[in-house]
């Protein structure tokens, strides 16, 4: 995603950013994120945004074999090749010269995702498979294909993607509560981490709502509100089921088959069998 403006003319874009890595989900899998590498990724991709300042980090959630993010991205954003060089040097540990042809190219590439993604996963990969050559023989590709990427346009879009991303580990069975789950924005344990995702989903917001009288405590209490109706919304839901369950077992240790009478009258006839029709106050007819 090049920096180029939207079809609205304006200067920021939120994107929401899936990266999926090779193998499985499950346990038997030793290629999938443990608990550390996945605080190691979210760690390792705020470092470079230390070098991309144009786009900023409002959301994440890590799981086993996958990331999401929500990215906001200032699509003029401009550094001199001092600061630019300076940013390097925190994020690398070593110096550029200003007049490099390399920090002339990062200078241009501040706000471009594409660029920022490549060269995460490009060099998270290395580490990664550094780590793990001696204890699994790991080599080759680590991520299954390119980022995937969407944008979002809307204030409401952005909530519904943010809902989306925070409960992707209780829609897996991983966890009850999204508050509970330590690899996302919401609770991850990164210093500052927490705040800082929050402050830049609230300036998203403000910006594609253009409620500019909204404050960030107004934010965070109308998500902790969402969260709240998901929550309740998924446990009523969790009954409903538990109740059609139970009231449609009752109803098989009664009856090898339900039906209309036309229909049971038509299985009997295919197996040259009398059958014996009894009406329940549902409507509905079973054959024993």
């Amino acid at each position: 995603m090049k920096r180029i403006l939207d079809s609205q003319g304006n200067q920021q874009q939120y994107v929401h950013v899936v990266m999926k890595a090779m193998g499985k989900s499950d346990s038997s899998d030793k290629w999938i994120f443990t608990e550390k590498w996945k605080r190691k990724l979210v760690e390792e991709i705020c470092r470079y945004l230390n070098l991309f300042q144009g786009i900023k980090l409002a959301g994440f959630t890590i799981m086993s074999n996958h990331g999401h993010f929500i990215f906001a991205i200032e699509n003029n954003f401009k550094l001199s090749r001092k600061e630019v060089a300076e940013n390097y040097e925190k994020c690398y540990g070593k110096r550029l010269h200003g007049n490099s042809k390399m920090c002339f190219q990062l200078a241009e590439e501040l706000s471009d995702l594409s660029k920022l993604m490549q060269r995460f996963a490009r060099e998270f990969a290395c580490k990664f498979n550094k780590a793990k050559k001696k204890q699994l023989k790991r080599t080759g590709h680590l991520w299954s294909e390119n980022f995937h990427s969407t944008l979002i346009n809307a204030p409401n879009e952005l909530l519904r993607c943010w809902m989306y991303v925070m409960f992707n580990p209780v829609k897996a069975s991983i966890t009850s509560t999204p508050r509970k789950y330590e690899h996302n924005s919401l609770n991850s344990p990164v210093e500052g981490m927490r705040a800082m995702c929050l402050q830049n989903l609230f300036e998203a917001y403000k910006n594609l709502s253009g409620q500019e009288e909204l404050t960030l405590k107004e934010f965070r209490l109308m998500l902790e509100a969402m969260i709240d109706e998901e929550l309740e919304r998924r446990q009523l839901m969790e009954q409903a089921k538990l109740t059609e369950y139970l009231e449609r077992q009752k109803v098989y240790e009664l009856a090898r088959v339900i039906g209309s009478k036309e229909y049971c009258s038509k299985l009997c006839l295919a197996h040259n069998q009398k059958p014996h029709l009894h009406h329940h106050g549902s409507g509905d007819i079973h054959w024993t």
